[in-house]
């Protein structure tokens, strides 16, 4: 069949204001044996209806979604719906291990929960950190904390998505001339970085739990403690620049024109000076965490920021639950940018992104990212509470904190935090 046959019998079907299970089972076997991207993105956009339009029945949904998730896709098919499809294709394969008898640590209840999440909620990237809470193992190795399992699965049965932060849409833009082309955005960031897990974004390293935190403020207090610290920027010297250029120029290969632009880029970068310290009872900086920000050249992307801070505020609830921050010098010897929080992904999913300041081992604030605040304020994405997530670690929080929504949508509207689900959504 074809994507405008699937699109008609579906307007047909809901022209009285009701999709029910007979209507599903006549749009499945319409689709047939396999089916095109488009034909699966329309079976979706069926579920997906405003609540206004007409009223899509439990039943209705569960087989609309299992005949999506079971009918292969053709080979072959375009590529206009990449990011519908990688998702498709992930929570195909989920539900495919599972009927192959992986993840056999799963209980019947978590099974349940897990298809629940993929055929009752269209909720994929929930399934994912169920998966990944019921494993009990961390991506960093360690043991979650039961209440953290617990509170993973809370939320995620009350609608909490886990998002892939690479994930981009493509949405009309114009040009000067009025042209019309198609631009990817990303959908969670505006930096949908892709990250690798070495040096100082390793999993272990950027993991931080209250038991990590008063590890780090013995630490600072201990004279037998031996630190880098930034102290500042400097340029590169005359005597550097020359023996760089000279370098360039033996090479043989590049022009006077190529040196010029090499000279112009090596004056005006910034190098970041650090110096060696010791540990001592006078020292700031051990067991908190805050902004730290420079776009100079890093050699050791392990040094400290000049407060004396470990840990970047940029954090990250990853879909296993654990908490993480950006090392402070916010560089990685696997990736040459100054990192943001996406990167803390590395090819995992995340349940929530933004800002977390800690003074002294206390959290004193904890704020959402502008995309996902706007997303939870429009309805689209309904998200994990990160104090709650920190409470369940053990982390002390300051009795004044509550999440600050960095945007809003359209109209206004901001994101609410509901204790009874301990979720962010959009109120209702």
């Amino acid at each position: 069949m074809s994507t405008s046959s699937v699109r008609n019998l579906g307007i047909r079907l809901t022209a009285d204001r009701e999709l029910d299970l007979n209507d599903a089972e006549e749009l499945v076997a319409e689709v047939g044996g396999t089916m095109s991207s488009g034909e699966a993105r329309e079976l979706f956009n069926l579920i997906l209806a405003p609540k206004d339009e007409y009223v899509v029945g439990d039943d209705a949904q569960t087989r609309l979604l299992n005949g999506a998730y079971t009918t292969p896709v053709r080979d072959g098919d375009n590529t206009k719906y990449d990011a519908f499809i990688k998702r498709y294709q992930k929570a195909s394969a989920l539900l495919s291990q599972m009927e192959r008898g992986e993840h056999a640590y799963l209980s019947p209840e978590q099974r349940a929960n897990v298809e629940k999440a993929i055929l009752k909620d269209n909720n994929l990237g929930g399934a994912i950190a169920l998966l990944q809470v019921y494993s009990g193992e961390s991506f960093a190795k360690t043991t979650i904390p039961p209440a953290v399992v617990s509170l993973v699965e809370k939320t995620v049965l009350a609608g909490a998505e886990a998002y892939d932060v690479r994930e981009v849409r493509r949405y009309d833009t114009k040009t000067e001339n009025g042209e019309t082309f198609q631009a990817p955005r990303g959908m969670w960031s505006p930096y949908p970085q892709a990250a690798l897990p070495y040096d100082s974004l390793r999993f272990d390293y950027t993991m931080i739990t209250p038991e990590k935190l008063e590890e780090d403020a013995k630490n600072m207090a201990d004279p037998n403690f031996e630190y880098t610290i930034k102290t500042g920027t400097r340029s590169y010297s005359e005597h550097e620049i020359q023996e760089q250029l000279d370098e360039l120029r033996s090479f043989g290969y590049y022009s006077e024109s190529d040196i010029k632009g090499f000279e112009k880029d090596l004056r005006e970068t910034r190098l970041v000076t650090t110096e060696k310290r010791q540990g001592s009872l006078n020292t700031r900086g051990g067991a908190s965490i805050s902004s730290a920000y420079d776009e100079a050249v890093h050699e050791d992307v392990y040094a400290r920021g000049q407060r004396g801070q470990k840990w970047a505020n940029n954090f990250a609830i990853l879909a296993d639950g654990s908490v993480h921050c950006l090392p402070a010098s916010r560089r990685s010897q696997s990736a040459d940018v100054v990192l943001t929080c996406p990167s803390l992904a590395r090819s995992e999913h995340m349940l929530y992104n933004g800002h977390l300041d800690v003074r002294e081992g206390v959290v004193v604030g904890v704020e959402m990212s502008g995309r996902l605040a706007k997303r939870a304020a429009e309805g689209k994405t309904v998200f994990i509470d990160p104090i709650a997530v920190l409470k369940a670690w053990g982390f002390e929080v300051a009795d004044n904190v509550n999440v600050r929504f960095s945007n809003r949508a359209e109209d206004g509207t901001e994101a609410i935090v509901d204790p009874s689900t301990q979720t962010i959504r959009a109120p209702s």
